[in-house]
């Protein structure tokens, strides 16, 4: 058995380095974008029925008298 340790050991520290440091941060990654894809949709949608309303403003008379 004592003769297997430092391979257990070379073993133990990739597999560790491996899922902890480098899965771990790609984890977060994926997870940040999920959370910007399922906030984009809402914002996307609310955006969209906004504009009506901008649209209206820009082309109500004396609402906008230029860009002084």
């Amino acid at each position: 058995m004592a003769s297997c340790l430092p391979l257990w050991k070379i073993y133990d520290r990739h597999t560790t380095i491996t899922c902890r440091c480098l899965v771990d941060s790609f984890n977060g990654i994926w997870f940040s974008i999920g959370w910007c894809m399922l906030l984009l949709i809402p914002a996307v949608v609310a955006a969209v029925k906004l504009s009506r309303y901008c649209r209206y403003m820009d082309n109500c008379e004396g609402y906008w008298t230029g860009y002084n």
